[in-house]
């Protein structure tokens, strides 16, 4: 009786199908200066683009074969926006993530912040076929970079795709953020000890009902308002100290 015919795939970083995306992205807040990092597509941008017209994103991307969801969050930061950024991590968690080479320490948890799941629609072709769908999962974790963190000199050199060409990361408040990433729809509002995002148009709350699988610069506004109240909070509790993050003792 013969022996069954085996097959050994060749070696890929990526998975076998783009119609289906595991993702992870960071939050990543320099706590001294109040500001969050986001990225600007500047290659889709004309010259006289209003800002909030322009594509903005938070630093996101595929997670290659073998590689933990977290590591993934920490290595698109750092491609995709030029910054080392470090988890924020809870003080008394017991999990640790399966990854060699992530940032969090023994007996801590990155703090998770929303799960992304995301049908993406391609060039849309008469029939339907299921081709034209893409689903894409992002993961996304709240991070810090320190008062003296300085972008990387060759920033851009390692892009690894033709969209990246065009990257720009930049360090800005909270609710600008907020605002730009939602393309001017939404905004953050400081409500005594806590904020929301709210729409611009009627002041109506926004919920992650209304943005979720459907609007990812929602979705990220959100986030980015989700991780400053933790960040926030952190602080509030005593766990992270903003003077150390400037420098001091």
């Amino acid at each position: 009786m013969s022996q069954p015919t085996t097959f050994t795939p060749p070696q890929s970083t990526h998975w076998p199908s783009s119609n289906f995306v595991l993702a992870a992205g960071t939050a990543t807040f320099q706590p001294s200066t109040r500001k969050v990092l986001i990225i600007q597509d500047t290659s889709r941008t004309r010259p006289g683009t209003p800002r909030e017209s322009c594509l903005w994103f938070l630093p996101r991307g595929r997670k290659d074969i073998g590689e933990s969801i977290e590591d993934c969050a920490v290595r698109e930061t750092l491609e995709e926006a030029g910054y080392t950024a470090t988890f924020l991590s809870t003080p008394h968690a017991t999990l640790q993530p399966t990854g060699s080479n992530s940032s969090i320490g023994p007996h801590t948890e990155a703090i998770h912040l929303q799960v992304m799941p995301h049908t993406l629609r391609r060039p849309v072709r008469l029939p339907e076929k299921l081709g034209d769908l893409c689903l894409y999962v992002a993961f996304w974790f709240l991070c810090t970079i320190p008062a003296d963190a300085v972008r990387v000199p060759d920033y851009g050199a390692h892009f690894v795709g033709a969209h990246e060409r065009g990257y720009d990361s930049e360090l800005v408040e909270v609710g600008e953020a907020v605002k730009l990433l939602s393309g001017g729809r939404l905004e953050y509002r400081e409500e005594g000890e806590r904020g929301c995002v709210v729409e611009r148009r009627t002041g109506r709350r926004v919920r992650w009902e209304d943005v979720e699988a459907e609007w990812a610069g929602g979705v990220e506004a959100l986030v980015v308002a989700r991780g400053w109240e933790a960040l926030k909070k952190a602080v509030e509790d005593g766990w992270m100290d903003v003077a150390e993050d400037a420098g001091g003792s």
